[in-house]
């Protein structure tokens, strides 16, 4: 994500927690990718179908305090980071959240020094980086269509079942 800041530039930000629950979102203002660094949504109903409509919506309605709102077309790119398999609750059949796991182990701290010196320190890392992800080949990929199931996913829709819930889906399972 943090990479992803020095090709963004100003059209990125961070964000906690707390800017996803506020009432407020001058934070999504001018933004093209944000960062949800450790945000948990956990078993919250709510909070999955907030991030179901932030995530898809066309529209961003954008509320500062003390301000009138206004309407701008939604461009933001989310990465969501959690040190938690239950971060957020998914439905069975979810078609928008792609969810990765890193499973090895932490680099050394060299390789983390180095990756800065070359993305942060100069323009030239930032600038190789950018120009890999704009000649990525991506085959048939189609953004609008359903995320893919990893088993990372798979196994975070299965924490967020109710004990009826999971029966059920073993049951069809098995």
């Amino acid at each position: 994500g943090y990479c992803m800041r020095e090709i963004y530039g100003t059209n990125w930000t961070e964000i906690k927690q707390d800017d996803l629950e506020s009432t407020f979102n001058e934070w999504s203002v001018n933004k093209q990718f944000i960062l949800g660094d450790d945000v948990t949504g956990n078993e919250a109903r709510t909070f999955a179908d907030k991030l179901k409509h932030l995530i898809t919506r066309k529209e961003n309605r954008i509320n500062r305090k003390f301000l009138p709102t206004y309407v701008v077309p939604d461009c933001v790119n989310y990465l969501f980071t959690s040190q938690q398999p239950d971060a957020f609750f998914l439905e069975d059949g979810d078609r928008r959240f792609f969810v990765h796991e890193v499973t090895c182990d932490p680099l050394s701290p060299a390789f983390y020094h180095d990756l800065e010196d070359w993305i942060i320190k100069g323009d030239h890392g930032r600038n190789h980086l950018h120009y890999y992800l704009l000649h990525l080949p991506l085959g048939d990929f189609d953004p609008r269509d359903k995320a893919p199931m990893t088993a990372a996913k798979a196994a975070m829709t299965s924490i967020g079942r109710s004990d009826l819930a999971q029966w059920v889906a073993e049951l069809q399972e098995n």
